[in-house]
Parts: structure tokens; sequence; C-alpha cells
């Protein structure tokens, strides 16, 4: 007999899943972000088994439980749906680009309700959703300190000692084919000589993994509403696949889902257009 799939093996389980997921609020979806992540590092700690994306992900904490706030529980249903039935087919074709940002929502006065408490603001006068500071909210790769790290890394590999580019070498190391010659290409990047260096992300390698704190739609006592929206980028002469048609349409239905695509510049259409040559009383184009 045929195995089963994944999908059929597993849906009672999968569609209870999904049920209680499409129902939960920003804040649930949240909350639940932090104690998977939590509960992964707790099982960890206690079983030595490793989690090789343990640290990433707890680095990462509060802006994953900003994405599945902002997400909301339908277009996490929708997405998780498609990997469960078929995750060889739908690993493929996700938008280039997930956006996001936060905006208070109390800006008429009312009440900030979240959980059992409320907390009075006052009135805008402007009518309009202010932005919320995404650093002083959530931190993390938001925060003024991680983007000065990526800054201070990044010139720092720039001033690296490169020898191939100095003597002209191409990608693959002219200086290999020459006798005594000798490539350095690449090196660079993998020599990491100083103890708790700043990674790419920012981070040091002496980190200790710590859970951060959970995070609330609130901030300094105003209520939050986060929102997302994917973009699939497109070049000028670029078009949609099939799955990628697939996926804007599955996260256009219950959230935003919209493709960018570049056109030529005027400059660049003049450049390419036709040039018109006379010959007689005929037009000619070359």
């Amino acid at each position: 007999a045929s195995r089963q799939s994944f999908w059929k093996r597993r849906a009672q389980r999968i569609h209870k899943f999904l049920r209680k997921l499409s129902g939960l609020s920003s804040q649930q979806l949240s909350d639940l972000v932090h104690r998977s992540i939590k509960s992964r590092l707790e099982y960890r700690e206690e079983t030595n088994v490793p989690d090789p994306f343990i640290g990433r992900d707890i680095k990462q904490c509060r802006t994953l439980c900003l994405l599945a706030a902002g997400a909301g529980g339908r277009q996490l249903t929708g997405i998780f749906r498609n990997l469960f039935f078929d995750y060889r087919h739908y690993s493929g074709g996700l938008p280039d680009c997930t956006l996001v940002r936060a905006l208070y929502e109390d800006e008429n006065g009312d009440p900030c309700m979240h959980g059992h408490s409320a907390t009075a603001v006052p009135k805008s006068t402007s009518g309009m959703s202010s932005v919320v500071d995404l650093g002083e909210w959530v931190g993390e790769a938001f925060s003024a300190q991680h983007l000065d790290a990526v800054g201070q890394a990044k010139f720092a590999s720039m001033l690296m000692d490169r020898e191939d580019e100095f003597l002209g070498c191409d990608k693959i190391g002219e200086s290999k084919g020459r006798p005594g010659g000798k490539s350095t290409h690449g090196s660079s990047h993998k020599q990491n000589p100083r103890s708790g260096a700043v990674d790419g992300d920012g981070s040091s390698e002496t980190d200790i993994i710590t859970m951060p704190e959970r995070l609330t739609l609130q901030h300094n006592g105003r209520c939050i509403r986060a929102e997302c929206m994917m973009v699939e980028v497109k070049s000028h002469n670029d078009r949609l696949d099939a799955r990628q048609e697939d996926w804007l349409n599955i996260l256009d239905l219950h959230g935003n889902a919209r493709v960018c695509k570049f056109v030529k510049s005027p400059s660049d259409r003049k450049k390419h257009a036709p040039t018109k040559r006379k010959r007689g009383s005929e037009e000619l184009f070359e």
C-alpha cells in the first residue's frame, strides 16, 4: 500500500490547529510565537538536543511576534494550510519583501483595551493614526544600536585586506594560475580572529541566549495596530509564474499583497527606440 501524505496522516490535527489559529487576536498571535520559541529553548536546555535556529529566533523573537500580529490569524492560516498540503510545491514562490508598520489605533480618545485593563488616552486633532517608532517599541533589528552595529561591521569589511582586489585578480583568482601565485579571494570573509566579533546581523558571538520580554500591543499607554504587506518585485520584462500568482491570491485574500513592477525610464525608452531614416517618400526604421 502507498504511504499517505503528510496532510492525510495528520488531517484532523491540522484542521484543529488551523481553526484555532484563524480565531486568534493579534495579541494572542504575538503571545503564541513567544511561547513557541520559549518552549523550544526550554526543551533544548532539558534534553541537550541541538536546535540550530533557536539563537536566531530568540534574537528576532519580538520581530517575529510583530509579523504574526500584523499578518493576522486568517492570513497565517492560509499560509500554513498550503505548506501543510504540499510543502515541496509551495515552499517556493513567496513574495520577495515583507513590509511592516505599526500605528496607534486610539487616536479618537477611546480607552485602550488589552486584557482586563483600560487606559484613557488624549484625543487627536489630526484624525489620522500616527506611526509607531519600531526601534523604541520592538527594538532588535529596528533599534538604533543594532543599525549602528551593522553599519560599523559593513564599514570594517570594506577596510579588510583584500589582496586580490589590488592585484587586479578576477572573481576566481587569477593569481592561482601563476607559479607561486596565491589567491586570497574569500579568505577575508572566513577568517575572524577577533573573539566576540559583530556578525552581519549586529549580534555578538559571545551573547548569552535569553528570552526577551513578550511583545504587548501597547506603547506609552496607547493601543497599537500592526500591519503587514507582502510585495513581489519584478523588472520591466519579467512575469509572474504560476506559484507566485497563487501565493499573491492567497495572501491578498485575508491581507495585503502587491506586485511592484519596475518600468523603463523615459531616457531608456528613448535610447532603445527605433530611429527614422528617410529615403525618398518612404520612412524606414532602423
